[in-house]
């Protein structure tokens, strides 16, 4: 009787071994399998962000289709009923008159945003949706045939104004993106500022959305050219880096 019961113990005491074994195992393959989880969502993420960028290009085109080929502006300007004027940002405005779905400028890749605040995309406000960089114009946008090379000038991106500004704890975007990042307080593109050696997705002037990858200093990205050919934002960038991003 003792011989058989210690036979048993014995098996129990096996069985075990390999139950632990088969934990360990289970938990490295875990170990192994997480980060690649983690890499498979954020592409999941990066495809529903240019989704909505091609929908937005649609939307764009659209609107620029029914205004004399003018580019969107950053803000349209409507009479209120009590008088005088008042203004919509280019996302609020084609929820409202496009019936564009206001999940639409949600970036699913924007952590701890705000969200259903229509502000996670922002538009090239200095070059397309004004004239600021060319006849300090705030309010008259570029026209489509104004373009030399819509397919390669930055139409939207995904933005924020400052990563460590919060309200109600989470952090804030903004509808316009601008070409440099002199001051916390303008825009500037947000993964372009944190995406060194990776990828950012990019709404195109013709339409077409695509991911850019980051090459060496992010920073060198934020530049534009002015009027007489002179780079400036960047300490030192030629025709085939920087202009081709920004400028009309």
């Amino acid at each position: 009787m003792t011989d058989w019961k210690n036979r048993i113990f014995r098996r129990r005491v096996f069985t075990l071994i390999e139950l632990l074994v088969v934990i360990a195992i289970i938990a490295i393959l875990a170990a192994m399998l997480l980060p690649a989880l983690d890499r498979a969502r954020e592409r999941g993420r990066s495809v529903h962000c240019l989704g909505s960028l091609k929908q937005q290009g649609v939307l764009i085109m659209n609107y620029a289709d029914e205004n004399q080929e003018y580019f969107i502006p950053w803000m349209i300007y409507r009479p209120k009923p009590s008088g005088g004027v008042t203004g919509e940002p280019w996302p609020g405005y084609l929820v409202r008159v496009y019936k564009a779905p206001r999940a639409l400028f949600d970036c699913p890749s924007f952590a701890n945003a705000r969200i259903d605040n229509l502000d996670h995309y922002g538009i090239n406000y200095m070059h397309l949706a004004s004239s600021k960089r060319y006849t300090n114009d705030y309010d008259t946008p570029a026209r489509i045939p104004q373009l030399t090379k819509p397919s390669r000038t930055i139409s939207v991106l995904d933005t924020t104004a400052d990563p460590t500004a919060l309200e109600d704890g989470r952090r804030v975007g903004d509808y316009r993106c601008r070409d440099n990042s002199s001051t916390a307080s303008f825009p500037y593109a947000r993964h372009m500022e944190y995406a060194a050696g990776g990828m950012v997705n990019i709404l195109w002037a013709d339409a077409h959305a695509g991911a850019e990858e980051i090459k060496g200093s992010p920073l060198s990205y934020l530049s534009y050219q002015d009027e007489l050919g002179s780079p400036i934002g960047a300490a030192s960038v030629t025709d085939n880096e920087v202009y081709k991003y920004w400028n009309r």
